[in-house]
């Protein structure tokens, strides 16, 4: 018998009155709009209504419902991060133990009106062991899934939550409901086996142990098993496409015996639990494809009726990551796209996921939150490079350089073409990559030792977070020395050598082979037989050999034996400085194995015994499989048997390391970020796992970097993340860059704009955007591009004075990873320095793209903060949605005033004292006008890296702009303007102030507009901003929006304007636009309301 869920609505009135009617809807909680989080946590308060939850006590059991008292939230006239008043108040469900938060943009929209009636068992609902954040997304999943879609497919749902939210309950809620109603078998796929546990423990934890987790590789030969019959069966992805010999000895792989389990009509769940972590679909043909994804698709596939949930902790911030997602109902037939290869191809180049995940949740599909890092503290934390690792660093490439010119001297000498060589150079430069990074990480192992430490002596518990383990090198020096170990293994220097022994030709022709194998090519007399050359493209320098080493006759008559040996005698005498593994140092460091917990994909380490003894032993113990040792581990960790642990990328997936109230280790965590991830996003979805619900305390992060790499750039991006979640900052302020928002991501147009302005003004080609740094003691330009050609990005010809500046293909290479990545092949100093040159040309380059207002940010951009803006037009269409109700689209105008009136100019110029502060003239006429601007001293120095110095940079006012971005150098200023008093300033100010209110920059100071004269919209240097934001569901218009919006502007930018205490997100429209956009909402919608 299904059991109703009642919910008691109530609307609040101007007049504070409270009128209230009653439905069978499930709850719909509420969200409150903040400037950057958006707090859906609940209140235990009780609700006026006559029914009253004395001291805790549960309700009657006779009287079965849920009652909600909606709130219409109030929004604060000022930003803020604290923890604000409920949105909504619950009875009967038990709040979330921890503030949740979700971002403006989904926060702006809000889901359909919820309608499926649960009828989960009463006692998992009354025991609180579901909150009301967690019991939403398990309403709205279930009723997705009572949709079809237009290929006759069950439609799925997608939970987007954050670490710590407590995902493994809303699935393990999920699977609960549908087995109440009948549906007695389900699939959990997950990244590991150990995760087969966590999912255990959420069935446990939310009063559901009546429901077996059984493991796929239980399954007999007929794929049937005595004891799992009904309930949950657990796999793997690694496991769908793997082959298992049955009993009879026939193969299948895993996704077969899945398949049969479940039988050709299986309508239950399948939960694709920590799915961000499949790796995306490549389109260029069957053999770069895949076979995980292609196996997750066929069992979408072969399973129409399926209720397929999944969850994903990284949402859909990039399109690529849901390709296999074909349940969402995204692309396919009834939509704008073909297939997900069109989908992603459309929203990677236009940037907009933000406006496809206000889509998904209005449409019920989708949902995403995350914990509050309210109570958070966090330090960026330098390890200063010493003396001695800076030599070892700075001799590291030295060798990879002469290693280089080896390579090539006998890739000559064996005369191997040019398709022969490519394999050997990707693995030089895969190897070089890895060296470097691994340096990098030893750099600050110290400095974490001694924050673990210090940490644990004042009673807390360290988590010490890292990417990669580097076993594959370990294992290999076991074989080379017959299984036993006379040191601890350096990674490093196993690179090196790893890389001579299989990839340098020895003996005759080198035929690219990765492994090392090669055919014999001389002539009797041993003397090596030459080919003649073949004629030489143009070639990427990154992927081939570099051009030349040219030393005469000697080169056929010296023997490759000789070459390769002199290698490892120089690799020998570097490695002797060479760091060992990180994981055993630290480990040895911190009290070995029985002090510190390890994490990770390894099957074993390196120890040191209480003799001296070094030797390599399995991780395993003698009570304890292999496969289980993590998940030992992790027991020692929370029961305070071990305070201190080391958890990998590969294992930190789904773990809970938080100081949970219902474990024995409540000390608080300190979790250091030791080597970086490939982005801060990622960085915050680790910290998870010491940052969960229903913990004592909250953690602090230590994000360690040093000055290589960009580290500490990468360390400001995390930090500023923190501060948007709400975490305070408990370190110096002064370690970190102040970053700007807009800089965030490099790897977009305007980073790959910098890189060519950065290479182009090295090389000479063109004035430099930023100059070089003026206390480099040298030639900048000609040492960066001597080290830039010495890891593959410069060719030896644009180092000499015959090449033009704009010949194609240009001489240097401006992909943007690979720089990244090769940089860390250049000395520390010239590495330093060049990665400040190419982030302050990238500044620079952001900067005058805002100025022109052709800025393009990955990501929203907030139109008209702190500035007077309102609404002057509004239309709204309204359409349906995939859940068959309507929905509406709204199709805003803006308008704000960014300029800067002589009034408060002259206000702002009484309040400034400074010798250098005041009104300046251009000393430049055009047309009789003439530039003017207020100028105030700014506290920011004029070099970052220099704070003690005298020189700061200085604000810019100016009549139709008002404040300008970013403060400049008034050394550069000076040389073209000149300072005068406020007389003399005001006719030019006015001039100015009241012919940009509808003149362009290109109108006012010359007269014309060529993009006015084109029919284009121009608003550089417009005081009245004017924006058009379309917000709805328009993916089903996509192309056509999309068309007519890049045929104006040329680019797709989601906007976010802050208005009457609301935040409207969506897409802007250009002005021009306008009229076209309106026409066909009308065409798909019908006429539009004003």
């Amino acid at each position: 018998m299904e059991r109703h869920v009642i919910v008691k609505k109530e609307k609040v009135d101007s007049s504070n009155s409270v009128s209230s009617t009653t439905t069978k809807y499930p709850p719909k909680l509420q969200v409150s709009i903040k400037q950057e989080i958006v707090t859906l946590s609940s209140d235990e308060s009780d609700v006026d209504d006559g029914h009253q939850n004395v001291g805790g006590s549960k309700p009657a059991q006779l009287e079965r419902q849920v009652i909600v008292k909606h709130e219409k939230p109030e929004m604060p006239a000022a930003e803020t991060k604290s923890n604000e008043m409920p949105s909504f108040k619950v009875q009967r469900v038990q709040k979330h133990p921890d503030q949740i938060v979700e971002n403006a943009s989904l926060a702006s929209v809000s889901l359909p009106d919820a309608w499926y009636k649960l009828v989960l068992p009463e006692e998992i609902i009354d025991s609180g062991a579901l909150s009301a954040v967690q019991l939403e997304p398990i309403i709205h999943a279930c009723q997705r899934h009572k949709h079809r879609l237009p290929d006759g497919s069950r439609a799925g749902f997608l939970v987007g939550d954050g670490a710590g939210v407590g995902k493994g309950r809303i699935a393990a809620g999920i699977v609960v409901e549908n087995y109440t109603q009948g549906r007695k078998k389900s699939v959990w796929i997950s990244d590991s086996n150990d995760l087969k546990y966590d999912v255990e423990r959420d069935f446990h934890d939310i009063g559901a142990e009546f429901i077996p987790v059984c493991s796929l590789n239980q399954l007999d030969s007929s794929s049937r098993m005595l004891d799992c019959e009904k309930g949950v069966l657990f796999t793997t992805y690694s496991a769908l496409v793997e082959q298992v010999r049955s009993s009879i000895g026939i193969y299948q792989t895993g996704l077969k015996q899945l398949l049969k389990w479940c039988g050709v009509h299986f309508d239950g769940v399948i939960i694709l639990d920590e799915c961000h972590q499949v790796k995306e679909l490549f389109y260029k043909g069957s053999k770069n494809e895949s076979s995980i994804e292609l196996a997750i698709c066929d069992l979408q596939n072969e399973l129409p009726n399926a209720r397929i949930v999944y969850i994903c902790a990284t949402g859909v911030s990039e399109p690529r990551i849901m390709s296999y997602m074909n349940r969402l109902g995204l692309w396919g037939r009834g939509t704008s796209f073909k297939g997900s290869r069109a989908f992603i191809d459309t929203f990677e180049s236009a940037g907009v996921m933000e406006i496809v995940g206000m889509e998904m949740k209005q449409s019920g599909m989708f949902m995403a939150r995350q914990m509050s890092f309210k109570d958070v503290s966090f330090e960026a934390v330098e390890a200063s490079l010493t003396l001695k690792f800076i030599k070892v660093f700075d001799n590291s490439v030295k060798l990879w350089d002469q290693l280089r010119q080896s390579l090539t001297r006998a890739t000559e000498i064996v005369n191997s073409t040019q398709n022969m060589r490519r394999p050997l150079w990707s693995q030089y430069w895969l190897s070089h990559n890895k060296y470097f990074k691994y340096l990098s990480i030893s750099a600050k192992v110290m400095h974490a030792v001694r924050i673990a430490k210090e940490a644990v002596k004042n009673g807390k518990c360290v988590v010490i977070g890292v990417q990669s383990t580097g076993e594959a090198y370990t294992l290999e020096q076991m074989e080379k020395e017959g299984g036993g170990l006379s040191d601890f293994v350096s990674t490093t220097k196993n690179i090196l050598l790893s890389l001579v022994n299989r990839h340098f030709p020895v003996s005759g022709y080198y035929d690219g082979t990765v492994g090392g194998k090669r055919k014999p090519y001389y002539e009797a007399d041993e003397k090596f037989k030459r080919k003649k050359s073949e004629p030489t493209e143009y070639y990427d320098a990154s992927d081939l050999e570099f051009e030349g080493w040219n030393e005469g006759a000697e080169n056929d008559r010296e023997s490759l034996p000789s070459i390769r040996n002199q290698l490892f005698a120089q690799i020998e005498k570097l490695g002797a400085v060479l760091p060992s593994n990180w994981m055993d140092y630290l480990i040895n460091e911190l009290g070995g194995p029985q002090n510190v917990a390890e994490i990770s994909n390894r099957e074993g380490r390196v120890v040191q015994k209480d003799n001296g003894q070094i030797l390599y032993e399995s991780r395993s113990e003698s009570n304890v499989y292999l496969e289980m040792i993590n998940v030992r581990e992790r027991e020692r960790f929370v029961d305070g048997e071990k305070n201190i642990a080391i958890v990998s990328r590969a294992a930190t997936n789904g773990i809970s390391l938080h100081a949970d109230r219902r474990v024995i280790n409540q000390r608080r965590r300190v979790y250091i970020l030791l080597e970086c991830p490939s982005s801060a996003d990622l960085a915050i979805h680790q910290f998870g796992c010491v940052h969960r619900s229903n913990q004592v305390t909250a953690p602090e992060f230590i994000i360690l970097f040093s000055e290589l790499a960009g580290e500490r750039r990468f360390a400001s991006i995390v930090a500023k993340h923190l501060e948007n979640f709400g975490a305070t900052n408990s370190g110096d302020r002064h370690v970190i860059e102040p970053v700007d928002p807009s800089e965030f991501s490099i790897d977009d147009q305007h980073g790959w704009l910098a890189l060519e302005s950065t290479m182009r003004s090295i090389l000479g080609y063109k004035e430099p955007v930023v100059p070089p740094p003026a206390d480099y003691l040298g030639d900048f330009c000609k040492d960066i591009s001597e080290a830039l050609f010495s890891v593959g990005l410069i060719k030896k010809c644009a180092l000499g004075t015959d090449w033009a500046p704009n010949a194609f293909p240009p001489p240097y290479n401006t992909h943007l990873p690979k720089f990244l990545n090769r940089i860390l092949g250049v000395p520390v100093e010239l590495q330093t320095r060049l990665y400040k040159y190419f982030t302050d040309t990238l500044s620079m380059t952001i900067h005058y793209a805002k100025t022109r207002s052709d800025f393009s940010a990955m990501g929203i951009v907030d139109i008209g903060e702190g500035k007077n803006i309102h609404r002057t037009k509004l239309q709204t269409f309204t359409t349906d949605i995939a859940t068959g109700s309507a929905a509406k689209i709204e199709l805003h105008r803006f308008e704000f005033d960014r300029g800067m009136s002589w009034e408060t100019a002259q206000e702002k110029w009484n309040s400034i004292t400074g010798a250098n502060e005041g009104f300046y003239l251009s000393n430049e006429f055009l047309n009789g006008k003439c530039g003017v601007s207020l100028i105030e001293k700014s506290d920011i120095p004029v070099s970052a890296d220099r704070c003690d110095q005298n020189e700061f940079l200085y604000k810019v006012f100016r009549p139709n702009t008002g404040l300008q971005m970013m403060p400049q150098s008034l050394i550069d200023r000076k040389k073209k303007l000149r300072k005068v008093t406020a007389v003399e300033a005001r006719q030019y100010w006015d001039d100015l102030y009241f012919a940009s209110q509808t003149d362009c920059y290109h109108s006012y100071w010359y007269g014309r507009c060529a993009k006015k004269a084109m029919g284009l919209e121009c608003r550089k240097g417009l005081r009245l901003q004017t924006y058009n934001i379309l917000c709805g569901p328009v993916l089903s218009i996509w192309k056509d929006v999309e068309t007519i919006v890049l045929n104006a502007s040329g680019t797709m930018q989601v906007a976010c304007v802050p208005v009457g205490g609301k935040r409207t997100v969506g897409l802007i429209i250009p002005t021009i636009c306008e009229s076209s956009i309106s026409n066909l909402l009308t065409k798909h919608c019908g006429r539009g309301k004003f």
